[in-house]
């Protein structure tokens, strides 16, 4: 199931499919409308070239416990996505889009990629992990 899910998040990214991504433990699915919106100007503004991978969208309880998943975690209400970018040096060009432009207001930049949610009234927040 879990190379079925990859493929799916693969093919959702290659066909530009901004809809629901699932939980990858059940399958379940839920992504607010405005998480949807964000991902869809994103990926319009972003270099094709640079590319990035859904790694995680909507998690169940199960599954966000299962990984070590902040117990109040946006991905638990389909409003938060994590993505993975093929080459680090991409993520200097992708925060001052999120930000900046479509002034998300909480982004994390890891090694591994960008978490960005779209929950609520909170002042904006970057961090690094």
């Amino acid at each position: 199931m879990k190379d079925q899910l990859q493929a799916l998040y693969t093919l959702t990214y290659l066909l530009g499919n901004c809809g629901d991504y699932p939980c990858r433990c059940c399958g379940s699915m839920k992504a607010e409308q405005e998480l949807t919106v964000a991902l869809s100007k994103f990926r319009v503004l972003i270099d094709r070239s640079a590319g990035f991978l859904i790694s995680s969208g909507y998690r169940c309880h199960r599954h966000n416990e299962a990984i070590g998943g902040h117990p109040n975690s946006h991905h638990t209400r389909g409003t938060a996505i994590d993505l993975i970018y093929p080459k680090k040096e991409d993520r200097d060009k992708f925060l001052p889009i999120l930000k900046d432009v479509l002034k998300l207001p909480r982004i994390g930049l890891y090694e591994w990629g960008i978490h960005f949610d779209v929950e609520g009234p909170l002042p904006q927040r970057v961090w690094y992990g």
